[in-house]
């Protein structure tokens, strides 16, 4: 077979894969493949969650150079990706790929693509029982609140699982977990929790896809998987227990699976896919604990200043296998540079270890009552609602072992101590790693520091509400290895959709189709689409060439021939040169159409089909690229 052949046939298996029935791709994969600008693009989707119809799926792409096939990295915020429904218009179809995606990029707040994989939102949980969606990019100072959502209750914790576009939030008066879609801003399920659990921390297990909740009133952890397709909470005895901790790294894969649960006795258990819990017993009470990726240990702080490591691949766990003393007592703690570093914090003072060696490399000033540590690209951050203050020092200072100065930075009104809990984070950092989100209940504000400011260099209106914590919602593609790029989908309504996406240092642009499958929300019901495909490879005649192509029409998840078309046309356009011209196509046999083209040279073509009367546009009628003109 000829290169020019295998590439046409490729292209045609490609474009088939893309036009499967509704039916079919609630269980296969859709793929395409396209080279702009000499960026070969790779784009895979494939469908996730129980069968059904849940309305989840994972976006793919792997970004090369077409000539060297080196991969492509883009830095964070660089690489874009949009679904827009196909709704058939002509006007529509015949916008160039580049002009949507520039549409899509200037769309400021106005109308935007029905699935947007970009642009982040903030969230807040307020004490009166609301969880708030806030557009950050309407203009500073001047925050939109795009959506509130009433929880009927009054929230403790709660978690993000991005896989899925939900946060899920444990509530008070009455007990129970709520299941939010992040993506259609619905609540989508209520589960009642033990009227007197008194649910408090709420944590995510990305490893094993399962949500675990402490419920210290009836001395339980309540347990739930998500991949059921109806979770029922199942519960673990906990006397004493403080707190609950996940293992799992969002953002690396070297993170573990499993949660460790701290009590008040001094046992740490870890919970994971073994049969039976693994237990440790240390001297002083646990207060708080991470997963170390590099040296492959839980690192636990106690009330007493102790630092423990544990080996939870030790077959004898119960026994701690080194500890360190840091001279003071720790309430919170967070590790940076892969696990390498920690920072303990507590009663004003800080120390910094390194975990690899375990060595306490300074003892710092600042962290005093540090509800959260976080850190940006440049700065670490103890911030401490109750007197609105943070203390700032800067990583690279850290790192050479120096710190003992830190700024201190003022980041609100001073917030009551009832407003505080385990699971509520106030203070997270900006998306692309340049400052600080910090939520003041006692202002109703969200304040935003750049790297470094001791000021705030700007303010999203929380419109009066307390906040008790703030999350980003980001649904941005992420680089998981090089040139591989993935994002989650959610969406409420199957049916056919256009794939757009875009790069910026290189650019590119590419539009392909996608059919996502129903939902068990909104099912297709009787909605007709039409599909063309390719139905075999262009044969020569004398001074022209044959195009043969097949249309389909899906109804109730039949699928049969379209026939009787008789105002089909073949779109012919050259990309690189601007030619374009349109070809009758004409029924052959039931739902297969022939064209006859005449091009001006030989080249790669692109080829499109559309019919008023099917209402078929040239985004649904897009077949692919071919090699026509005479060929030696």
């Amino acid at each position: 077979m000829s290169s020019g052949c295998t590439r046409r046939l490729r292209w045609s298996l490609v474009f088939l894969a893309a036009f499967l029935p509704f039916g079919a791709t609630q269980a296969a994969d859709q793929a395409g493949e396209a080279n702009d600008g000499g960026i070969r693009v790779r784009w895979t989707y494939s469908p996730r969650g129980e069968a059904g119809g849940s309305g989840l799926g994972e976006l793919q792409l792997d970004l090369a150079d077409a000539v060297s096939n080196q991969p492509l990295r883009y830095s964070k915020g660089r690489v874009f990706a949009w679904l827009q429904r196909r709704r058939g218009t002509l006007s529509d179809s015949e916008t160039s790929c580049l002009d949507k995606a520039k549409g899509l990029f200037a769309q400021g707040i106005g109308r935007r693509a029905d699935i947007d994989l970009n642009e982040y939102r903030l969230v807040t949980l307020n004490k009166e029982g609301s969880v708030a969606v806030i557009n950050p990019f309407v203009g500073i100072n001047n925050a939109k609140l795009e959506s509130i959502i009433d929880l009927h209750a009054s929230p403790r914790g709660w978690v993000a699982v991005p896989e899925r576009r939900e946060t899920w939030i444990a509530t008070d008066q009455p007990a129970k977990l709520v299941a939010l879609d992040m993506q259609s801003r619905k609540i989508t399920a209520e589960l009642a929790l033990p009227e007197n659990g008194a649910p408090d921390t709420v944590v995510y297990d990305a490893s094993n896809h399962t949500l675990w909740v402490s419920l210290p009133g009836t001395q339980q952890i309540g347990r739930l998987d998500l991949r059921a397709s109806a979770p029922t909470l199942g519960t673990l005895a906990a006397q004493g227990l403080t707190t609950l901790v996940s293992l799992a790294s969002e953002d690396s894969a070297d993170g573990m699976g499993g949660i460790v649960a701290l009590h008040r006795n001094g046992d740490v258990v870890l919970h994971d896919n073994s049969p039976t819990p693994k237990r440790w017993h240390l001297d002083n009470r646990p207060v708080a604990a991470a997963y170390s990726a590099l040296s492959r240990r839980i690192v636990v702080g106690t009330d007493e200043g102790g630092l423990v490591w544990l080996d939870p691949a030790s077959k004898s766990a119960e026994i701690p296998e080194r500890t360190l003393s840091l001279g003071h007592p720790i309430s919170r703690l967070a590790l940076f540079d892969g696990g390498r570093r920690g920072i303990f914090a507590g009663e004003g003072w800080a120390g910094l270890v390194d975990l690899a060696s375990a060595r306490l490399v300074a003892t710092l000033a600042g962290g005093a009552g540090a509800d959260d540590i976080v850190f940006s690209r440049s700065f670490a951050y103890a911030t401490h609602a109750q007197t609105g203050r943070a203390s700032l020092w800067s990583l690279a200072d850290l790192r050479a072992g120096r710190g003992d100065r830190p700024l201190d930075v003022m980041t609100g009104s001073p917030a009551p101590e009832s407003l505080s809990g385990p699971s509520l984070h106030r203070a997270v950092a900006d998306p692309d790693g340049s400052g600080l989100l910090v939520a003041s209940p006692a202002d109703g504000m969200i304040f935003q520091y750049s790297e470094g400011m001791m000021a705030p260099s700007g303010s999203y209106s929380n419109y009066r509400r307390a906040a008790l914590g703030i999350m980003v919602l980001d649904p941005s593609l992420r680089e998981v290895e090089a040139g591989r790029y993935r994002g989650q989908i959610r969406y409420e309504e199957g049916g056919g959709y256009e794939l757009i996406l875009a790069g910026l240092g290189p650019r590119f642009t590419v539009c392909a189709p996608l059919a996502l499958a129903p939902t068990a929300v909104r099912p297709l019901g009787m909605e007709t689409v039409i599909r063309a495909a390719f139905a075999g490879e262009p044969t020569e005649k004398e001074g022209s060439e044959t195009i043969r192509l097949r249309l389909d029409r899906t109804e109730n998840e039949a699928t049969l021939p379209l026939s009787g078309v008789a105002d089909l046309s073949v779109l012919v356009f050259d990309k690189r040169r601007g030619w374009q011209h349109r070809f009758a196509g004409v029924e052959t046999a039931p739902g297969e159409y022939e064209a006859e083209i005449v091009v001006p040279r030989p080249s790669r073509y692109e080829v499109l089909a559309s019919s008023p009367s099917a209402n078929l546009s040239f985004v649904e009628g897009r077949l692919g690229e071919v090699e026509l003109g005479a060929r030696p």
